[in-house]
């Protein structure tokens, strides 16, 4: 190389050291230097946390946990663990069991900021953690921090710290019992760049004392006439044909539901605190709205996001509205997670774990007409789509005393519909001539309510009956991708697994429910006692037994057709071949 050939490199290396200096490198303690503020978005019950929420774990094989932020009381903050599937967060009350939240209105998740490091460090005993993530403080001005617990082969639980009293509060697997541990971990997090502190999200500590998800309720006082057998919601009969009314009166200061009579003893009727409280005057009856629809739901330990409260003007506290049938006669109380509190005829509040729940929504209660429409090029422009390229169909597999159809995903641009076979529990790919696509109404109001074990759906759109027996429409969701199938009274939701094409079922999935704002639209649905579940929500062929507190064969079931050595089976309540 010639001399000048290398001066000429050698000013060239200059100048690529002073135009590109050599990057230096830190450790994380350098780096990760500063306080984070952690930021908290509103959790609309979609997939948004996959994409920016911080995974804490699994919950299931291949369902990912988030962080969530609710509510407790009100007015306190308190943290578990947010799912996607089914939608929502499950929460430990401090003040007494768990319980499963699905109103968007109250769950936030912990933002995963790019610009902070993360991590979950092992601590016991209440001992303060540095650089732990502060999350205000509970009622009594106690800090609190977000914990877990993280055993081998179980699925992760999210919970509070209480450093004040050394101990992590969490839900158990079972989702109800609440639980402390001593030993557990704290989230810490350090930011990469100095940033200023960002406020928890707001709590409305006095909520607008009528309101209950765009229901606005007016309580009317009752004086001991009949004013409310005309505007009052009826909650169905006490006695002998006897209307009981939905009714609310102070206790104590505090304002609980209970039931109010007209006929003699005419007044308010429930209890508080095993003490009976019977009114002749200064109750409340609830008002019907005709806008409004008003409606009793099984409680299957969701709770749902539009439940009515009799609310106090005591910070947020509010008492959902429960009732329950024994012996033919309607009881209203209370509706504390998980059980109901209903009084007896002495005024001694009784735990229930199977009861209903009142809930209201911003529309008129008409059934809608579902129509379907048979498959063409043109699905895309009214047909009801479960993600961005499918949309909801049926195939007919036989029609002899009544069709039974084939529910499953049609893809954008596929001349068929994937379902499962009920009898041989395979993959369907059905393109015949019979393929429907469900026609999505623009004036109708669709919703996934979340559901379990095959409990009956209010307005849920049903895909065909089976004797008495109604199928309907759920979904659910395996590893990101929307699943849809059949839900089974009684039983669960069945659907095809989309990576095996073999059966699969779950007992925790969303039904598709509808209403419509006009009468010609569809058919007001009374409601009725009348359905496919016997007493206290058992399926068919069972009844509630109050000796073995569960379901139980009905006895008279027990024929005589147990020859060739046939056995009973108590889940079938059938004899069945050894």
């Amino acid at each position: 190389m010639k001399n000048k050939d290398v001066k000429f490199f050698t000013k060239l290396l200059l100048l690529f050291v002073v135009l590109f200096p050599q990057v230096k490198t830190y450790s994380n303690e350098e780096k990760y230097k500063y306080n984070c503020a952690n930021k908290f978005y509103r959790y609309y019950l979609d997939n948004e946390p996959i994409e920016y929420g911080l995974s804490a774990g699994y919950y299931e094989p291949g369902k990912e946990a988030y962080i969530g932020l609710s509510l407790y009381s009100g007015n306190t903050y308190n943290f578990g663990r947010l799912q996607i599937n089914p939608p929502g967060i499950e929460l430990c009350n401090v003040g007494g069991p768990g319980y499963f939240l699905n109103d968007s209105s109250q769950i936030w998740y912990l933002y995963n900021d790019k610009h902070h490091n993360y991590k979950w460090v092992d601590s016991s005993d209440g001992k303060v953690v540095e650089n732990a993530i502060e999350v205000g403080e509970d009622a009594l001005g106690y800090l609190l921090y977000i914990g877990k617990i993280q055993k081998k082969d179980e699925p992760v639980i999210i919970g509070v710290v209480v450093p004040f009293m050394g101990v992590m509060y969490y839900v158990d697997h079972d989702g109800i019992s609440k639980k402390t541990t001593t030993d557990y971990q704290v989230l810490t997090c350090r930011s990469c760049r100095k940033e200023e502190k960002i406020p928890m999200p707001k709590i409305d500590t006095k909520p607008n004392i009528d309101d209950s998800n765009g229901c606005i309720h007016k309580w009317q006082l009752y004086n001991n006439d009949d004013s409310l057998t005309k505007t009052g919601i009826s909650a169905g009969e006490y006695d002998c044909g006897n209307t009981a009314y939905i009714g609310k009166a102070k206790n104590n200061g505090v304002f609980i539901p209970g039931r109010i009579q007209t006929i003699s003893p005419t007044g308010f009727y429930s209890a508080n605190a095993n003490k009976p409280v019977y009114l002749t005057n200064g109750s409340y009856y609830l008002v019907d709205n005709p806008n409004y629809t008003y409606t009793w739901i099984q409680y299957n330990k969701i709770i749902p996001s539009n439940l009515v409260y009799v609310r106090n003007d005591i910070g947020a506290f509010a008492i959902p509205i429960a009732k329950i049938k024994i012996n033919g006669k309607i009881k209203i109380g209370k509706f504390l997670y998980p059980t109901a509190a209903i009084a007896d005829e002495n005024g001694n509040d009784f735990y229930y774990e199977d009861f209903k729940v009142l809930v209201c929504d911003p529309w008129p209660k008409y059934k809608c007409a579902q129509q379907w429409k048979k498959l063409n090029a043109n699905i895309s422009v009214d047909g009801f789509n479960v993600d961005s390229t499918s949309f909801i169909g049926r195939g007919t597999r036989k029609c002899i005393n009544g069709c039974d159809y084939g529910l499953g995903k049609i893809q954008s641009g596929s001349n068929g519909v994937n379902y499962l076979d009920d009898l041989t529990s395979t993959a369907v790919f059905d393109n015949s001539s019979n393929v429907e696509y469900l026609v999505k109404n623009p004036s109708d109001t669709y919703k996934w309510q979340p559901s379990r074990n095959g409990v009956k759906v209010v307005n849920a759109l049903e895909l065909h009956k089976e004797g008495h027996r109604p199928f309907y429409i759920g979904m659910t969701r395996i590893n990101d991708n929307v699943v849809v199938g059949k839900v089974r009274p009684g039983d669960g939701l069945f659907f095809i697994d989309p990576v095996t094409g073999k059966q699969q079922s779950t007992s925790s999935y969303e039904v598709l429910t509808c209403t419509s704002p006009d009468a010609s639209n569809g058919e007001y649905e009374e409601e009725s006692d009348v359905d496919w579940f016997g007493s206290f929500g058992c399926p068919v062929r069972k009844e509630w037994s109050f000796i073995k507190w569960r379901c139980v064969c009905r006895d008279e079931l027990r024929g005589v057709f147990a020859a060739n050595g046939a056995q009973w089976n108590e889940e079938t309540c059938s004899y069945v071949n050894a």
